[in-house]
C-alpha cells in the first residue's frame, strides 16, 4: 500500500510533496480531469479548492455556518456558497438540506454580497445556479398552512403536520452588499390538480394533466 501511495503521488511534482494533503490515496493522470476540485464537506463552515493531488489551493473559511447546500465557483473567480445552521436556521420549515442564506466571496475570503431568504413562510434550500446575466435561480420551499391546503383539495385527514411545503423557484439580481431584487418567480402552487372537490377552480383529471400537480 505504501509503494502504490507514493507511486500515485509522484505525478504530484516538486514542492507539492511537502504540501498539505486531504485524504489523496492516489492520482491517476490518465483517468482525471485537469483542472481543480471544489468542495464543501457537510457538518464544518470551510469550502476548499484542492488541486489533483490534493494540495488545499485556496479556502474559504467559516466557523458559523454550514453547507446550506451547494457552492459554485464562477468564471470571474467569485465563490457562489449557499449556508444554513440545519434546524437552528429556521423553527417553522426544516428538513434534509435547508439552508438559509446565500453568499458571494472573493478568492481572498471577503465577503461581498450576502442575502438570507428564510423566515417562517419561506426557506431556502439545497441548491442554485448562477446565469450568463449574473442573477442567481434559487429553490426555495414556501409554507402553506390548514386553511390554505384545504382550500386548495387537500383533504384535512391528509394533513398530519397541519400544513405542506410546495417548491417554489425565484431570480435573484443581487444588491451589494446586502440586498436583492426578486425578478422572476414560479410556484408548484400554481400548478395543481385534485379530482376530489368539484366546486374547486383545480378540479379535473389528474390522469389527463400530468403537467400539473396532484395535490
Amino acid at each position: 500500500m505504501k509503494k502504490l501511495l507514493l507511486f500515485g503521488l509522484s505525478a504530484c511534482l516538486g514542492p507539492m510533496l511537502l504540501a498539505q494533503t486531504v485524504g489523496l490515496l492516489s492520482y491517476d493522470q490518465t483517468q482525471a480531469f485537469d483542472g481543480y476540485n471544489l468542495m464543501f464537506p457537510h457538518n464544518q463552515g470551510n469550502v476548499y479548492l484542492l488541486n489533483n493531488c490534493g494540495e488545499i489551493v485556496n479556502m474559504w473559511q467559516d466557523d458559523e455556518y454550514t453547507p446550506g447546500n451547494s457552492v459554485y465557483l464562477g468564471d470571474e473567480g467569485l465563490l457562489y456558497a449557499c449556508k444554513g445552521k440545519g434546524a437552528a436556521s429556521n423553527e417553522w420549515i426544516h428538513a434534509g438540506g435547508g439552508g438559509e442564506k446565500i453568499q458571494i466571496l472573493d478568492m481572498d475570503d471577503n465577503l461581498l454580497w450576502e442575502w438570507a431568504f428564510n423566515d417562517s413562510m419561506h426557506r431556502l434550500h439545497h441548491d442554485i445556479a448562477i446565469t450568463p446575466e449574473g442573477t442567481i435561480l434559487a429553490i426555495a420551499w414556501e409554507r402553506k398552512l390548514m386553511e390554505d391546503c384545504v382550500a386548495s383539495g387537500r383533504p384535512a385527514d391528509a394533513l398530519a403536520d397541519g400544513e405542506l411545503w410546495p417548491e417554489m423557484i425565484i431570480e435573484i439580481e443581487p444588491v451589494f452588499p446586502d440586498g436583492a431584487n426578486i425578478i422572476w418567480e414560479w410556484h408548484s402552487w400554481d400548478h395543481l390538480v385534485q379530482d376530489l372537490d368539484a366546486e374547486l377552480d383545480n378540479f379535473g383529471s389528474v390522469g389527463d394533466n400530468p403537467q400539473l400537480i396532484n395535490i
